[in-house]
């Protein structure tokens, strides 16, 4: 499948009209509400991600966004949401591995949850690295995230989160 990553309800159109398959709106319809019907129009999957800061409650506030979203979603038609925490988006460090501590929260949503950590600040920046050594970090915090209910992984460097994937199936108790 081909995803559009977009927040621009024209865009949308124009990229599913081409072909496109999903609309990734990183801003969780902030931007532009109107890409709801798009979807709907298209019967595309959505996926819905949490773009703003938290507070002290982060998981309890995506919870509570993504929940309230989802509603308005199926309400304008659109069947297939996807949800994305998104770690990274206004979120610190801590506030990121509060949210994949607690990931098994979203499945009260009924949604794949999509989870794209691959090569975050939250990764690299307390090993004090860069982006482009954090693979193994990567590939571990895909692993817990899987383990704790995450259907799609966003990554970079596929052929290693293929092989985490595997692996996580074997071990899975499902």
């Amino acid at each position: 499948p081909i995803s559009v990553d977009t927040f621009r309800a024209e865009i949308a159109e124009q990229a599913l009209a081409c072909g496109a398959d999903i609309i990734n709106d990183v801003s969780g319809a902030q931007a532009d509400p109107r890409i709801w019907d798009i979807a709907a129009k298209y019967h595309a999957p959505y996926i819905l991600t949490h773009a703003q800061p938290v507070g002290e409650h982060a998981m309890a506030e995506v919870l509570d966004f993504l929940q309230r979203q989802m509603d308005g979603l199926h309400r304008r038609g659109v069947a297939d949401v996807i949800v994305d925490p998104g770690f990274g988006f206004g979120k610190t460090v801590e506030q990121n591995y509060a949210l994949l501590r607690q990931l098994e929260v979203l499945q009260h949503l009924h949604a794949p949850v999509l989870v794209g950590v691959s090569r975050k600040s939250m990764l690299y920046k307390p090993l004090q690295t860069t982006p482009d050594d954090v693979l193994a970090a990567t590939i571990a915090a895909n692993t817990l995230a899987l383990e704790r209910g995450a259907n799609i992984l966003r990554v970079h460097d596929v052929a290693a989160a293929r092989q985490a994937i595997k692996i996580c199936t074997l071990t899975s108790k499902h």
